[in-house]
């Protein structure tokens, strides 16, 4: 049996840090010029399963929360059944009116392995452009992307104690810089108001098991104040450490931050994606 041991370094990547003071005031209500975008998702080398007669998928970007959608599609063989989840973040605008959006795709193949891809795509007015989810000897799983944006004045309010947040928790299994999906989950919380996650990789006693405390401490417009602590036990270049871990995170929303528990090179290990919408 092997030792455990402590004091292993941890690599911790936060996305979408944008201050470091926890003075943050604004007024109740104000208005808000917000760009809407609708994205159209259509398969061009697989044929999508749908109760009804259709081609594409759509998603909007109404928010600065994240969509998803889910595709049944028939591939890699018109016999089989693959299963994609695309989801769809708006990044901030760019220079001459350009705006861009960050897309991933989770692929679920018909032997139940999982496939994950992703591309950054930005779009000038209407632009079709191809983003290719995995490709399985010489046939490619290709959707072409076209994405149209229409802007509105809205009203806005800013969070109250009490308001709900809601993170976003995938747990990614690295080996030799390969990435494979675990798990992922949506966990629902108040302001103030801690939620833990326990994952376990098997049943046996020497197993990686670890424990997340996610808790929203303040919200201010598309700021969140995060503490966040993860502990328990999991192996490492073939050594079995233990872990405990605290943040205090300063998050903008619909930004994934990731902590990383990784070891070796190729790196081997974990990585623990979360994010926040409120």
């Amino acid at each position: 049996m092997k030792r455990p041991r402590t004091g292993v370094a941890a690599l911790l990547a936060v996305g979408g840090v944008l201050l470091a003071s926890s003075a943050l005031l604004a007024s109740p209500l104000g208005i808000e010029k917000r760009t809407k975008i609708t994205i159209e998702l259509r398969p061009l080398t697989a044929d999508l399963i749908s109760e009804h007669d259709v081609r594409h998928a759509n998603l909007v970007l109404d928010s600065e929360y994240p969509a998803e959608t889910e595709l049944g599609l028939a591939w890699p063989a018109p016999d089989d059944r693959s299963t994609l989840v695309v989801s769809a973040s708006r990044v901030p605008p760019g220079a001459g009116g350009a705006y861009s959006v960050d897309f991933e795709g989770r692929l679920t193949l018909p032997d139940g392995s999982t496939v994950h891809a992703a591309r950054s795509i930005s779009f000038d007015d209407k632009t079709t452009a191809l983003f290719e989810v995995y490709r399985y000897g010489d046939r490619s799983l290709t959707l072409a992307v076209t994405a149209t944006a229409t802007t509105e004045m809205v009203i806005t309010t800013n969070p109250s104690p009490g308001s709900q947040v809601r993170f976003r928790l995938e747990i990614v299994k690295v080996v030799d810089g390969r990435e494979a999906s675990l798990e992922d989950n949506f966990l629902n919380t108040l302001i103030g108001e801690p939620v833990t996650y326990a994952f376990r990789l098997a049943d046996t006693r020497e197993a990686d098991a670890v424990t997340i405390e996610l808790k929203p401490q303040r919200l201010h417009n598309n700021i969140a104040e995060i503490d966040v602590e993860i502990t328990g036990t999991m192996t490492l270049d073939e050594e079995m450490i233990v872990i405990g871990r605290t943040e205090h995170w300063l998050a903008s929303r619909g930004a994934t931050s990731t902590l990383s528990f990784e070891a070796g090179d190729p790196p081997s290990g974990y990585r623990f994606r979360i994010t926040a919408r409120f």
